[in-house]
């Protein structure tokens, strides 16, 4: 493992010093966590992480089939919990609780789940005295402990199918304004619609504030990881010199929603409750004198 590490890593000694320099930065950034604080790992991954992400069935399955190789063949067992358990418990020894942390640890729960479903069946077509019912009775197991997720998984995939809203807002902009309009985008950097990237047309990005020079156009985000950023006195002037110009509202707050809070990813894990597509909620106003052809705003659903 350290020869193949090195081999497809080789700047780890070349550049070692910087290599060391990065490892303890994630170090430091794993144990002192990232934005809001949601509890040491090795609690939050289990009861949140693990618990949404593959679902209560394969995580239980998982761990009692894990125990249950250790149990019955420790040589074995051992070989496939080293890694899942020594990863879990360095992972989730900080209170950086990323929910893509985990998905190394993943494919042994599958594993474990699979093998506790085996023995199982196995077991209870010999209590019946049917061993030859095994085969069903693996097929009603393995049905039983992969629906939730592969409910999960299917309202997923048909939301993140659908065109994220930032892109909606984004191209509403583009198709309306020139290349060197002033824009000014309010919130965490991941719901702009605007990162200057090579492909998107050249806007000019500056401060909104009061005493400043006003942008021609200001896109606010909102979404339930975060509430719309305070606006305070230029609220105010939002109202008098701006017109709402564009206004999407994609996802709103539920309780049944579970979310990767500190990752802002604004697609939920469970729940899907009262979301239409991906990315936050979106109003973009324009300066009066500034709007485009037509002045009603488009909303879109």
């Amino acid at each position: 493992m350290v020869a193949a590490f090195v081999c497809t890593s080789p700047y780890s000694l070349l550049d070692f010093q910087h290599f060391m320099a990065d490892v303890t930065s994630d170090a430091q950034h794993l144990s002192q966590g990232h934005g809001v604080v949601l509890g040491r790992g090795w609690v939050y991954h289990a009861t949140t992480t693990l618990r949404y992400g593959v679902g209560v069935p394969i995580l239980g399955a998982g761990v009692t089939g894990m125990l249950l190789l250790i149990f019955r063949d420790p040589r074995k067992g051992l070989l496939v919990a080293l890694f899942p358990v020594s990863y879990y418990a360095l992972l989730g020894s900080g209170y950086t609780v990323f929910t893509r942390h985990m998905v190394p640890v993943v494919p042994f729960l599958c594993l474990a789940a699979a093998y506790f479903i085996s023995e199982s069946a196995c077991w209870l077509g010999m209590r019946l005295r049917r061993p030859q019912w095994s085969p069903t009775l693996v097929a009603l197991g393995l049905i039983g402990v992969l629906w939730p997720s592969v409910h999960s998984v299917v309202r997923f995939d048909l939301l993140m199918a659908r065109t994220d809203n930032r892109l909606l807002a984004r191209r509403w902009v583009e198709q309306r304004f020139q290349a060197g309009t002033t824009i000014a985008q309010l919130g965490p950097e991941g719901g702009h619609l605007f990162l200057h990237d090579s492909n998107e047309v050249r806007y000019t990005t500056i401060e909104f504030s009061r005493e400043g020079l006003q942008p021609d156009i200001v896109g606010v985000q909102s979404s339930p990881l975060m509430a719309a950023p305070a606006l305070g006195d230029l609220d105010h002037v939002l109202s008098t010199d701006y017109t709402l110009g564009f206004a999407s509202e994609v996802a709103a707050p539920d309780p049944r929603n579970v979310y990767d809070w500190q990752d802002e990813f604004y697609l939920p894990l469970a729940g899907f409750q009262r979301i239409d597509r991906p990315g936050p909620n979106l109003k973009v106003y324009v300066r009066r004198g500034k709007e485009p052809g037509t002045h009603a705003p488009a909303v879109v659903k």
